[in-house]
């Protein structure tokens, strides 16, 4: 959209007509001035808390009648915090479920599947269920938006190592091989 928009573009959230990496409000008749960074965590949260008013318009001819006002434009936006779930087959399942363990050979996330959900049990015994994003992106879906568990694969495909991926830092935890019994 540029900054000479036609007025029939509805009012609402778009990307700055600037060229800046942030989202600007379109009023229906001009640019305001609340922005909000791209990928700001606290962007869905902060939209919803800051509702447009509607612009005074002049209506000559239409007497004393009241015209409906229009929904906040913040609720009207929809932003999710996670990607959406897919479902893995046996196989990538299979692939992901195991013992992860630290540098210092300490059990740091154990996956398991039971049912049809995936779960971690961290170091401490806490449970938490997980979702993937894809066969090798994994979130928590009652979590944080920002935290990632990404699947490092072998040459084969096999799946040697979970990282933890936040905002905050980044560990690598080792998948325990399995030991073949004699």
């Amino acid at each position: 959209m540029s900054v000479s928009s036609p007025s029939s573009v509805p009012p609402g959230w778009y990307p700055d007509p600037s060229g800046l990496r942030q989202w600007r409000v379109w009023t229906g008749s001009s640019w305001s001035e609340l922005t909000r960074a791209y990928g700001d965590p606290e962007l869905p949260r902060w939209m919803l808390e800051h509702r447009l008013e509607p612009e005074p318009q002049s209506r000559a001819g239409h007497g004393a009648g009241k015209e409906p006002e229009p929904p906040a434009l913040a609720e009207r936006l929809i932003i999710p915090l996670h990607p959406p779930a897919i479902r893995l087959t046996p196989a990538q399942v299979d692939n992901l479920v195991g013992e992860y363990l630290e540098s210092n050979d300490y059990p740091a996330l154990t996956l398991f599947y039971q049912g049809e959900r995936l779960y971690g049990r961290d170091r401490y015994g806490q449970l938490d269920e997980l979702a993937a994003a894809s066969p090798f992106e994994l979130f928590y879906p009652t979590g944080s938006s920002a935290t990632r568990l990404i699947a490092q694969r072998d040459a084969e495909g096999r799946i040697v190592a979970l990282v933890l991926h936040d905002d905050r830092h980044e560990e690598r935890w080792e998948k325990r091989r399995e030991t073949a019994s004699h």
